[in-house]
């Protein structure tokens, strides 16, 4: 018997077997103050799940809020969030009794939302270059359109910062439900200048950076069939030809899914790559260096340089996944070496690049005022007190 049971778990993903206790506790009562809230499948405390929680803790009310991990890692949650282990019995007994879902990508495949729960999917970028889900079908596995599917259907609210957002989900998110034009909770920080400059304040003490440096932000996206480290920039070499009259910092964040180390011995290159929340570091930041990531689009609604460091352009539509925008249309400086990157910061043009961001931001029909938590949390509030959702 016992060798059949090995057998079987063998045989058996570990995460369904785990699943069938999301179904036992079904059986539960639906508890009216409970909130659970995912981050990429586990990663910790950021995006827009964050900002809605940190608007709804301001109350101080009875809430239970509730936060998926995938390592109990709890010194950046604040007090009132309870943290837990994603996909542990605990999880799916809460997920299978809580009143609200938040999450900002998928559900597995097996989660089926009760009557009387709410699903709020927020997504995980306010635009993006990239296309995804129904746009992107031929890129997706199998198991993850099984996966976009069931999910779609448990959702009930969606949010979206810009007209442009807001089709993209009606066309090519299986969904048909309610998108409300809110803005994105975790651009509301681009609104709040006191909060700006706490934390600015904050990472340059922890740094022990000069407040007077230029800080520059360098965050490639993950390259999934193209060669990721052939187009990095070379960081020491780039740091050390900016221009002389400027004291610049580089920091450095590199995608999580990429693996990479820094290796370098230059006290003006800093690995940020841990750094728990990327939109305090855009706070923090005068100038963001990316390729096709869609923090541009942060840089973008915090009216900041954003310069598109794109060597491997052809190579990445042709291996990776096609644009919702042509190069051309983006309201960035684009260039593809390294001199070119260098000469451009050190000829930047703010006001051209302003009035280049303000005709784009007209033509994407973006509606970002830095209330969307507010929005949000006003919604949970109905569907707290309507015992009948």
């Amino acid at each position: 018997m016992k060798q059949k049971i090995k057998n079987f778990i063998a045989r058996s993903n570990i995460l369904n077997i785990l699943s069938i206790f999301f179904y036992i506790f079904r059986i539960f009562k639906i508890k009216n103050n409970r909130i659970v809230c995912v981050n990429f499948s586990g990663r910790g405390y950021g995006d827009s799940p964050k900002y809605i929680i940190e608007e709804l803790l301001k109350e101080n009310n009875h809430y239970e809020i509730i936060w998926a991990v995938k390592s109990k890692q709890i010194e950046n949650f604040p007090k009132g969030v309870e943290v837990i282990k994603i996909n542990s019995i605990k999880y799916f007994y809460k997920l299978s009794t809580a009143k609200v879902w938040i999450n900002n990508s998928r559900f597995p495949v097996f989660v089926r939302k009760r009557k009387k729960q709410y699903y709020i999917q927020t997504w995980h970028s306010p635009l993006r270059l990239k296309t995804i889900e129904m746009d992107a079908y031929e890129n997706l596995s199998e198991y993850y359109k099984k996966v976009m599917i069931n999910d779609s259907k448990n959702i009930d609210l969606m949010l979206s910062g810009c007209d442009f957002s807001y089709n993209i989900y009606k066309n090519s998110f299986m969904y048909s439900g309610r998108i409300l034009k809110c803005g994105t909770p975790r651009c509301d920080i681009f609104f709040d200048t006191n909060r700006i400059e706490k934390i600015r304040k904050k990472f340059l003490e922890t740094y022990n950076i000069d407040a007077a440096k230029r800080i520059i932000l360098y965050a490639p996206t993950f390259r999934k069939n193209s060669d990721f480290e052939k187009n990095i920039l070379d960081l020491d070499d780039f740091i050390d030809n900016l221009n002389k009259n400027t004291d610049n910092i580089l920091l450095v964040r590199f995608h999580p899914s990429s693996k990479m180390n820094i290796e370098t011995t230059n006290n003006n290159i800093i690995d940020v790559s841990k750094y728990p929340d990327i939109q305090e570091l855009l706070c923090v930041a005068d100038i963001l260096i990316t390729d096709y990531s869609s923090c541009s689009f942060d840089m973008m609604i915090a009216k900041k340089i954003c310069i598109l460091y794109i060597p491997d352009v052809e190579e990445y539509i042709k291996k990776e996944r096609k644009l919702y925008f042509d190069f051309e249309e983006l309201p960035f400086p684009k260039v593809k070496t390294k001199n070119e990157l260098i000469e451009k910061i050190n000829n930047l043009d703010n006001k051209i690049y302003l009035n280049e961001i303000e005709k784009f931001e007209k033509r994407i029909g973006l509606y970002e005022n830095g209330q969307a938590a507010k929005e949000v949390v006003k919604k949970i509030k109905e569907v707290l007190k309507n015992e009948k959702i």
